[in-house]
């Protein structure tokens, strides 16, 4: 018999009222309270530990999802590093190419504001194309075409470039012109450039001196 019980038979042997009986029953509802009180604690504790289990397993788990997420991307970010590096050197070489060869040649990149900007000139194109407007390789670098050229030539090479990237592909370009009007006798080959997975990067170009025989070629 617990302490309850016996609380509960000694209250209904004495009888209930102002008595005896009374202070006897109030002490064995008080105790069952008390129980009762306990045992819900106890149970909240309980599923509060469990929920907090669960909690840290969900957030070990998405830790890890994470960590996994963040390797791959260092993964690439290592990759593009390594494939810019080898960009940049065959970049440099192609430029000390470029030189030697006695026709414009020109490579332009896309910034990430999206538009063409020139990276690489030749001397050839130094010679033909900003000379005659008193300008010179350095300030074409790493800038788009409207710094160099009038608005109406701007946006004729732009209208090739981004043609030659939709298509990915070579075109001619024979209706060149500007202010000046020397442009007039140049007909540009555009080419895309691309990465090691077949993205367009840039575009490279070639200027060919307009030439009665060349004009009927590309009819």
């Amino acid at each position: 018999m617990t302490l309850n019980d016996m609380l509960s038979t000694a209250a209904a042997l004495v009888g209930g009222g102002a008595g005896i009986g009374a202070i006897l029953q109030y002490l064995s509802n008080k105790r069952t309270a008390k129980r009762l009180d306990f045992e819900t604690i106890k149970d909240v504790l309980i599923e509060q530990i469990n929920s907090e289990q669960k909690s840290n397993s969900e957030l070990r788990k998405r830790i890890q999802e994470l960590e996994k997420k963040l390797h791959e991307y260092s993964k690439k970010i290592d990759n593009l590093q390594d494939e810019k590096q080898k960009i940049d050197t065959l970049l440099h070489l192609f430029t000390d190419v470029l030189d030697l060869i006695p026709v414009p040649i020109w490579i332009k990149k896309i910034n990430s504001k999206g538009d063409f900007v020139m990276t690489n000139i030749n001397t050839s194109y130094e010679n033909e194309f900003l000379f005659p407007l008193n300008r010179k390789r350095i300030e074409y670098i790493n800038k788009p075409d409207n710094v160099i050229f009038d608005k109406k030539t701007a946006e004729k090479f732009k209208e090739g470039d981004l043609k030659v990237f939709d298509y990915k592909t070579f075109f001619w370009l024979i209706e060149t012109n500007n202010e000046t009007g020397f442009l007039k006798e140049w007909i540009f080959l555009k080419f895309p450039v691309l990465n090691s997975t077949q993205e367009v990067i840039g575009v490279g170009g070639i200027g060919i001196k307009k030439t009665k025989q060349l004009m009927y070629l590309l009819k």
